[in-house]
């Protein structure tokens, strides 16, 4: 600190200077985020494909399950009553249950909280085929529905042999 400076001023200096700091490190991270985010969107567009709606509790069309002779669902914690609140779309319950497959499906956590354990017993109840990620969703099954028919399958995103992910993968421009 300068001998000219008061220590008022000095703490001013020092708060605006740190101030900048931290907005320019957001900044970038801001950057670096989307970055990521349309690199997901590039790779996205190019090796899935998408349907040109999405399906919600206020978007369900009438003639949907017409249009396909299964729906599957399946993904990383998609069961979760945490995250999702028991979102019965989710269990594919626009379809007719022999149109229903869940593939390598997740919960993500080890049992159903009570107030889900309803819903949740009759959705799984109704669905044709069920497979799973992890053994507890196997047993939240069986102890829900009394189905011993869940198989317990490995990530999808594992299946793919090392040489083909290192095809797809690329540096990551923008890293964290």
């Amino acid at each position: 600190r300068s001998h000219n400076m008061s220590l008022a001023e000095f703490l001013i200096r020092s708060i605006k200077k740190s101030v900048r700091y931290v907005g320019r490190r957001l900044l970038a991270s801001d950057k670096s985020v989307n970055a990521r985010r349309a690199a997901f969107r590039r790779w996205t567009s190019e090796y899935i494909r998408e349907t040109s709606f999405c399906v919600t509790r206020t978007n369900l069309p009438r003639d949907l399950s017409d249009s396909y002779d299964f729906f599957v669902v399946g993904s990383d914690q998609v069961w979760n009553p945490l995250f999702r609140n028991g979102f019965e779309v989710d269990f594919l319950t626009f379809a007719p249950p022999q149109k229903r497959i869940a593939y390598a499906a997740s919960f993500g956590v080890n049992h159903i909280p009570i107030e889900y354990i309803d819903a949740y017993t009759r959705w799984l109840s109704e669905m044709h085929f069920l497979s799973v990620r992890e053994e507890a969703g196997a047993r939240i099954i069986a102890t829900l529905t009394g189905r011993d028919d869940a198989l317990v399958l490995l990530d999808p995103t594992l299946m793919l042999p090392k040489e083909k992910w290192l095809r797809l993968a690329r540096s990551a421009s923008a890293k964290p």
